[in-house]
């Protein structure tokens, strides 16, 4: 008799397992969105305009780097998009020692044009730190760039001359006729759906080995 009831319930088991078993490998398709950063690397500066004060921040192995993360992927289709920057997660550009972000509260400018999977086809981005007006950057590429592509970061620094008068220094760096590389990716959010089935598995095995046993 006990062989009789295993043998009634053998079948749904493997229905569960196998049920399971297929929405474990489906679940990258059943995720969730919860950041894509898209990256930005530039080429090396090719030309400089370095303050004889110190410090001197730019040399030819820096680059304009670019993260930018939104919740969600920028839509495709290569047509212009006026980013409002509070859709955006984070964002930080770097160029060797220097450094402009959301972390410091500093501004961004936001034009792109997003036609290939990879990040954007086209862009202007410009950024103006908020602790000194002096300094910005701006890279430009593709079809949007009003002027020849670029990557140029320009930095301030106020000094105090000997009779007490301000005096500034300024640093600045850039690429001309020349764009870096995009690159973009995402981090899921796994939806546990497979968790919620195995469960409801096991409560329907447990009903089936209740009924062959009564």
């Amino acid at each position: 008799m006990r062989f009789g009831h295993r043998k009634h319930y053998v079948k749904p088991v493997c229905l569960v397992a196998f049920f399971a078993g297929l929405l474990f490998v489906s679940l990258p398709s059943l995720s969730a969105v919860a950041a894509v950063t898209y990256s930005y690397r530039g080429n090396n500066f090719t030309d400089f305009n370095n303050t004889s004060l110190d410090p001197q921040l730019f040399s030819t192995s820096d680059f304009l780097s670019l993260t930018l993360t939104f919740t969600d992927y920028l839509d495709t289709g290569g047509a212009y998009q006026d980013i409002d920057t509070e859709s955006l997660a984070f964002w930080q550009m770097t160029a060797g020692s220097v450094t402009f972000g959301s972390n410091y509260g500093d501004v961004l400018g936001l034009v792109l044009a997003v036609a290939r999977p990879s990040g954007p086809s086209s862009w202007v981005i410009s950024g103006s730190r908020l602790s000194d007006t002096g300094s910005n950057f701006i890279t430009s590429g593709g079809g949007l760039a009003s002027m020849d592509p670029v990557d140029q970061v320009n930095v301030v620094y106020p000094y105090a001359a000997l009779d007490g008068s301000p005096v500034f220094a300024v640093n600045t760096a850039a690429v001309f006729f020349s764009s870096g590389d995009w690159s973009v990716s995402y981090e899921p959010v796994p939806i546990p759906a497979a968790m919620a089935l195995l469960g409801s598995g096991l409560a329907f095995l447990g009903l089936i080995r209740r009924r062959t046993g009564s």
